[in-house]
């Protein structure tokens, strides 16, 4: 058995920036089905669960109606395997209420947030984590114990100052809340994990998925200073099924 800790199934018909580049009738549905044929050719024969997060789309902090779509079919994958789990979207403003409100499906197990969120109008690479990942959802996760998965900006990732000192002391402050860091700490120029990762290894609620990265170095320093068992195997599908590369 194979679980992916970090998959998108998502309908573009409500993902409008995935999709931003279609006509209408070219919009597709990444759903489980999908997932698992094109799963098959990377790892035949293998039984596969997911975490299955919702693709992030900027309209989703103002749309109330896209992002309760997006709920509403990462819900019905669920419904299509006992095993998997999934991360409901967060926008930048959601309340503790706002988000207590969203669906309560037992296999819920957390949040994902993202940068496009930040802002409707200009870049939002350089945003500083806060800008995107509400308190709020630290505050839901710390209560009942879920996970939320952080795809960090910023040039330097894990070595930006700001980063760093974000993710210190909130994992102390809710540490009953799990931090997944994407993408091994987006460490897609690998040198911006390697010696960073040890001012957070001893953090244990800040966890590792290797989505979507080819930089074994950084992976290589995760697994030494933080440990295997803070650390799980992921896709992004479907950039899995995109072209990758071998250098940062």
């Amino acid at each position: 058995m194979v679980f992916d800790s970090h998959a998108h199934l998502f309908d573009e018909h409500f993902t409008t920036y995935y999709a931003r580049n279609k006509t209408a009738d070219a919009l597709e549905c990444f759903d489980w089905e999908r997932y698992q044929n094109d799963m098959a050719e990377i790892l035949p024969g293998r039984t596969i669960h997911a975490n299955i997060i919702s693709y992030p789309d900027k309209h989703m902090a103002t749309n109330v109606a896209n992002r309760d779509a997006s709920d509403a079919f990462t819900v019905a994958q669920l419904e299509k395997d006992p095993l998997s789990v999934g991360e409901l979207m967060v926008a930048p403003n959601d309340t503790v209420d706002d988000i207590e409100k969203r669906p309560t499906h037992p296999r819920i197990r957390g949040f994902k947030c993202y940068h496009l969120l930040a802002r409707q109008d200009g870049p939002t690479f350089q945003c500083q984590t806060e800008e995107f990942l509400p308190e709020s959802a630290w505050e839901v996760a710390n209560a009942r114990g879920l996970v939320i998965t952080l795809h960090m900006v910023r040039d330097a990732a894990l070595s930006d100052p700001d980063n760093l000192n974000y993710i210190k002391p909130m994992a102390k402050r809710y540490p009953n809340a799990t931090l997944i860091l994407a993408h091994a700490a987006r460490s897609f120029a690998s040198w911006t994990g390697l010696e960073a990762v040890e001012q957070i290894a001893h953090l244990d609620n800040v966890w590792f998925d290797f989505s979507a990265v080819c930089e074994s170095p950084a992976m290589f320093q995760i697994l030494k200073k933080a440990g295997a068992s803070r650390c799980m195997w992921g896709t992004d599908y479907p950039i899995s099924d995109v072209r990758g590369k071998c250098f940062s």
